[in-house]
């Protein structure tokens, strides 16, 4: 029996994602962030994709130490539009850390000297890249 158990618990942890604690990873709303107990807030949650967006800002305009994103890929579109929110949790001290590949990591030099241009967009708002 203990074998059909730890069987199911592997399968439990691959296909339905859970916690260190065996706990559901629950999918959440953006909308419901604001009713959650700080415990529940510290809690990993997936997020549709639609709703990824607005549960960034939210997390990022709560912030009260570090910021850290993590992004394989920088765009254009997501960089414009959170570097004045970032630029604005800098100032109120919150350290901002975004990690990403390198610039020279890009297949082609045009594509390089897009993602260079971002990350010095970043940096200029004073986050660490």
């Amino acid at each position: 029996m203990a074998s059909a158990q730890s069987g199911q618990q592997r399968f439990v942890r691959r296909r339905l994602q859970v916690d260190e604690d065996g706990q559901l990873i629950p999918v959440r709303d953006a909308a419901q962030l604001s009713a959650l107990s700080n415990e529940e807030l510290a809690r990993p949650a997936f997020f549709p994709a639609d709703e990824v967006p607005s549960a960034v800002q939210w997390d990022i305009a709560r912030a009260t130490h570090t910021i850290e994103l993590y992004s394989p890929i920088l765009d254009r579109r997501p960089v414009q539009t959170s570097s004045a929110q970032l630029a604005k949790r800098v100032v109120d001290g919150v350290q901002v850390t975004v990690r990403t590949r390198d610039p020279q990591e890009q297949t082609t030099e045009p594509v390089a000297e897009r993602v260079q241009g971002l990350v010095d967009e970043l940096r200029a708002v004073g986050c660490l890249v």
